[in-house]
């Protein structure tokens, strides 16, 4: 008997559900937790109602993430202070590499991404997230003005503050992109 394709789920759909990484959905497929179906392809494709159920059974965790992409260490503690004290998690990362790195172990509910860092920069990290499917609201924070805002919005940034920026408007500016893409889950699973 043919399914509806809206009853099926990406992996990466799945992940946002479950709010785990995308890693994390292949490994609950691989050792049973989660039901997949391969389309001809060989894509993974996971029924709606399953991982609707499993979410139902999961922990929920009442202080959302922010994932601090900064190699400032000052940036880092204003923001993991600040963050804290209005009652969010805060996950630091002092590089692109690293903060690639804790983006694969759990997805935060919002990445506060510097643009200008040695190695892999900023643009570099919203490249992997548009290259693999990422769907985390990203905001970007430069000193270097409207050009940088510019690019980063083409790459996919929800968001651009300039530095140095007003600690209780970036919260505002946070807590309403972390709104949106919940709304905008919500929506698209009912």
């Amino acid at each position: 008997m043919p399914h509806d394709a809206d009853d099926f789920l990406t992996v990466n759909e799945a992940a946002q559900i479950l709010r785990v990484s995308a890693t994390t959905v292949r490994n609950w497929a691989a050792d049973g937790r989660l039901q997949e179906q391969r389309t001809a392809g060989g894509h993974r494709r996971f029924r709606r109602g399953d991982v609707q159920q499993l979410a139902r059974t999961m922990q929920p965790n009442s202080r959302p993430t922010v994932l601090v992409i900064d190699d400032d260490a000052s940036i880092r503690f204003v923001l993991r202070e600040a963050f804290r004290a209005v009652g969010f998690e805060v996950v630091e990362a002092e590089s692109g590499l690293l903060g690639l790195d804790a983006l694969d172990q759990q997805p935060p509910a919002l990445v506060l991404l510097d643009i200008m860092m040695p190695g892999i920069d900023g643009f570099g990290v919203m490249k992997y997230l548009a290259q693999f499917g990422v769907k985390v609201p990203v905001l970007a924070m430069s000193a270097l003005g409207p050009r940088v805002e510019e690019r980063a919005i083409e790459l996919g940034a929800d968001a651009f503050v300039a530095k140095p920026f007003d600690i209780r408007g970036l919260v505002v500016t946070s807590r309403r992109l972390i709104e949106q893409r919940a709304k905008a889950a919500t929506t698209s699973t009912t």
